[in-house]
């Protein structure tokens, strides 16, 4: 599959790059986590 000039990719692909990457649960506590730690510490400075 070449690229044209002035030609639109298939919708396909272009919805399949639109998709998010969605985190694990636990990456996504450890990481909110990390934040509140850090505001907190911070607010006690």
């Amino acid at each position: 599959m070449g690229i044209t000039p002035g030609v639109a990719p298939p919708e396909e692909i272009v919805a399949a790059t639109r998709s998010l990457a969605v985190p694990e649960p636990a990456t996504a506590s450890l990481s909110l986590l990390g934040l509140v730690a850090l505001m907190a510490r911070r607010r006690r400075a």
